[in-house]
């Protein structure tokens, strides 16, 4: 896949301000990347998969323990 086909639908911040994901509706998946203290330097992660077909939406409770997405296809997972 050259990524042409991929597009987000958004992207936050943790809590602790240590990582930074987007929801990647080509790939059907979110993308983690860790932020570097000091420069802010965004590094690549990790990619989960949605659980679901395009992601649309996400958040992450209070705590940035669990991280829950609403796919289009009509279903939220929790990761």
């Amino acid at each position: 896949m050259d990524g042409s086909a991929n597009t987000c639908a958004e992207v936050m911040v943790s809590p602790s301000e240590d990582f930074v994901c987007g929801s990647n509706r080509g790939h059907d998946s979110i993308a983690t990347f860790v932020v570097a203290r000091g420069s802010g330097q965004l590094s690549f992660l990790v990619t989960t998969a949605s659980g679901g077909h395009v992601p649309r939406s996400f958040t992450l409770t209070a705590g940035g323990k669990v991280m829950l997405v609403a796919n289009e296809s009509g279903n939220v997972d929790s990761f």
